[in-house]
């Protein structure tokens, strides 16, 4: 009878759980229902659908009607290039990202630089560049757009499965902040994560058969029926407070809640827990949670300029066709709505009458010209897309100095874009690291493969990872072009500046041909690099502590040298003093083998 009891309260107790998430979702949805309706409005736009307009008290987007039959409702689209030219260029923002060490120390050199190349691997494994470009065109059409950071455990590493971190370009549909006042992600205490799965897909990931919802809206973009039997997922997340240490992680499908506990991931600075989102915006806004887009600054101006042009083709249409005057009752009406005027045509009219005559359409007036000019200068000042950008550019401007300070105006106006995209990839990086560090407990293996067709394996364990001080390679791509990069590189190197005494060292050669993307002519390591990577993972205990056949002993007494030198080693002495004294004796081994064979 008590087990009865408290089955019946557990299941009070979880459906106030999903009941506070469910009207806490529907809360949000009707504080953000400005923003939502901004945001389709930006797409149809976008799309070319452009008489129609939004109306926030009804919460719909609603067609306008023709005022008369003959009214032209052509469209021309300027929104559509002007985003396609803004993709096209934030596209060449590639955020690679390096790691500082935790100090100068040598040890902690290393480790950063394992964090590095970590950090490449999985950009590339994870195909950030294609996540990048599908965020801007969120954040292009919404004003922002968001990644999701997460730990996959049933991913496979190796052919092991360890598990490994996870990206989710979320559209700003699918996010549900705590209040649209907030001004970032960190000052928010909760977010809703919501979005339509089929009940199928829901019963795979948490056992749960969620009743179906007749006919919730896909992503967001538009209204639209659920394929099949879809319910609404919604995962809240909110952040550690007095009554919840480590945070609270609810999910629900449908009226049901499947998961609760607290948040999973260690994922803030100094091991704390934060909500796993980061926000890109194309225009921030300093007074709210979600950024502010181009294509919503730019209708206005594309309503104005649809007019001006159809108001234009109407007047042609008039003085092509004409406006023809008729007596009453002077002729065949009928045939003459029939065929009009057509030349050669025999004309029969009552006698006495006034016959058929064209009336006068009388000129353009040139405040159409003007005002067609103004709106596309305007479409040009309010976007910051300029002439040279949208298509080939056929201005007064020709010499090479002019035409490359225009190019540096449109960066400029991308800026701020960029930079967004940039800093959210770093903090993504941040995270990544993070996870790592929480999860791979165990020594793992990886394979990174860079844009250059290098490939090397990496050994690590989370507890190596104790730098997370993620830092952009690379100045803003937009800055300067690739052509202006390879040349300051040619100016340094005739200068001298990589020429050592004799000649540029194998490493830096591979480092200028890379920047130069000629990596492919050196797509291995060099034979030294080799020697010194593997005394690297025996230094950190990644391989066995034995002499192969091999050995460059010169090569592994230097870089154990340089890790016994370093406070590492001098803490491995009082905390693990068998393994400090097993690598010194490594290292005499090597010396004597060196010795014996004349290499010292």
């Amino acid at each position: 009878m008590r087990q009865d009891w408290r089955k019946s309260a557990e299941r009070i107790r979880k459906r106030k759980l999903a009941d506070f998430v469910n009207a806490e979702l529907k809360r949000r949805a009707e504080e953000r229902a400005g923003y939502e309706l901004q945001w389709r409005l930006n797409i149809r736009f976008e799309k070319g659908d452009q008489y129609c307009d939004a109306v926030l008290p009804a919460g719909e987007i609603f067609e306008q009607e023709k005022q008369y039959y003959w009214q032209e409702r052509e469209v021309f689209n300027h929104i559509a290039p002007i985003v396609e030219a803004r993709l096209a260029r934030l596209g060449q923002v590639r955020p690679l990202m390096t790691v500082r060490p935790a100090s100068s120390d040598e040890a902690d050199r290393q480790r950063a630089q394992l964090c590095t190349d970590i950090l490449r691997a999985v950009y590339y494994r994870l195909d950030m560049q294609e996540k990048l470009k599908s965020a801007a065109q969120w954040s292009e059409l919404c004003g922002s757009a968001f990644y999701k950071v997460g730990w996959d455990s049933g991913a496979v590493c190796s052919n092991v499965k360890c598990g490994d971190v996870s990206v989710t370009v979320c559209p700003p549909f699918e996010i549900y902040p705590d209040s649209c006042k907030s001004r970032s992600v960190e000052e928010c205490r909760s977010i809703i994560h919501s979005r339509i799965l089929p009940c199928s897909e829901i019963e795979r990931l948490y056992g749960v058969r969620a009743k179906p919802q007749e006919s919730p809206v896909l992503g967001g973009a538009e209204e639209q029926a659920a394929q099949g039997e879809c319910a609404t997922v919604a995962e809240y997340y909110e952040m550690p407070g007095t009554e919840h240490k480590n945070g609270r992680l609810l999910i629900t499908a449908g009226d049901e809640l499947v998961y609760e506990g607290e948040l999973p991931y260690r994922n803030g600075p100094d091991g704390s827990r934060v909500l796993p989102f980061v926000r890109q915006c194309a225009i921030p806004d300093p007074t709210g949670f979600f950024g502010m887009s181009v294509v919503q600054r730019c209708i206005p101006v594309q309503r104005a300029y649809n007019a001006v042009k159809n108001r234009k083709h109407e007047y042609l249409n008039r003085a092509a066709f004409g406006v023809v005057a008729v007596e009453e009752g002077a002729v065949d009406m009928q045939t003459l709505e029939q065929d009009g005027l057509c030349p050669g045509k025999i004309l029969v009219y009552r006698a006495g009458a006034t016959p058929p005559q064209m009336m006068p359409v009388g000129q353009l007036p040139n405040e159409f010209a003007r005002e067609e000019n103004q709106l596309l200068q305007e479409f040009e000042m309010i976007s910051g897309v300029s002439e040279m950008m949208r298509r080939s550019y056929s201005g007064a401007a020709t010499s090479g100095v002019a035409l490359s300070l225009l190019n540096e105006q449109d960066n400029t106006r991308l800026a701020v874009t960029s930079e967004s995209i940039r800093d959210a990839a770093r903090e993504v990086a941040r995270m990544w690291l993070r996870l790592y560090r929480q999860y791979a407990t165990a020594p793992r293996l990886m394979q990174a493969a860079g844009e250059n067709g290098s490939v090397n394996v990496l050994y690590f364990q989370g507890s190596m990872l104790n730098s997370d001080d993620v830092v952009h390679e690379t100045e803003n791509e937009l800055s300067q072009s690739v052509t202006q990069r390879r040349q300051m590189i040619f100016d340094l190197m005739a200068r001298g500046l990589f020429a050592a005494s004799g000649g540029i060292e194998p490493e830096e050669k591979s480092r200028l041909l890379a920047a130069l993307g000629l990596g492919d002519w050196e797509s291995v390591d060099s034979l030294n690099t080799l020697q010194r990577k593997a005394a690297q993972r025996e230094n950190e205990g990644l391989a066995p502590l034995e002499i192969n056949a091999a050995d460059d002993h010169a090569a592994h007494m230097q870089e154990h040298e340089r890790y016994m030198m370093t406070e590492t080693f001098e803490r491995m002495e009082r905390e693990e003093p068998e393994r400090a004294a097993a690598l010194t004796a490594h290292y005499i081994a090597h010396r004597e083998a060196a010795g014996a064979a004349g290499d010292r």
